[in-house]
């Protein structure tokens, strides 16, 4: 072979790995945009409830809602109302079940925890006022604290708001 094949057959050679190379990455983060796939998506925690939703089952006024990192804080307007829903999301993993499993025994170490039937695949009620939810790939935790609402007040709307995240997970 003389020295143009060669060369020819290097070039391809670079060509074929720099489209495999190409092909992979392209793969690589394709996948963690494709919901049920990728180990990193991530579930906005803001998309599960608009603030009309929140503020019709809260009943009262709240503030625009504030979207930090994996939480979306959903406050009441009068200071005098103190009141909050507070929804926090996990990163969708294959191995979620674990996880979300692993840290509910944990907090059940320092937490009074009661089993929920027909919330997700799975749900736990902490302390009467955070419902944690998994279904499928993902979990979330859904958060309310109040001045004004008594514990049977919050838990009735955890049991309005549970339901409704999980069918948008």
């Amino acid at each position: 072979m003389h020295m143009k094949g060669k060369a020819a057959i290097a070039r391809s050679g670079k060509v074929f790995f720099s489209f495999s190379l190409a092909l992979c990455l392209f793969i690589y983060t394709a996948c963690d945009r494709i919901p049920g796939i990728g180990a990193k998506r991530q579930l906005d925690a803001c998309s599960f409830f608009t603030k009309a939703e929140v503020e019709s089952v809260l009943g009262i006024p709240l503030k625009d809602p504030e979207k930090k990192e994996d939480n979306c804080m959903y406050e009441s307007k009068d200071p005098a109302s103190f009141t909050y829903l507070l929804v926090t999301t996990f990163p969708v993993k294959k191995n979620a079940r674990e996880e979300f499993e692993t840290a509910i025994k944990e907090i059940g170490k320092h937490a009074r925890i009661n089993d929920v039937q027909r919330v997700g695949d799975r749900a736990y009620l902490v302390e009467l006022n955070t419902l944690y939810i998994l279904k499928g790939d993902a979990w979330i935790a859904l958060n309310i604290i109040s001045s004004v609402k008594k514990s049977k007040e919050i838990l009735d709307l955890l049991w309005t708001l549970g339901p409704k995240a999980a069918s948008r997970m």
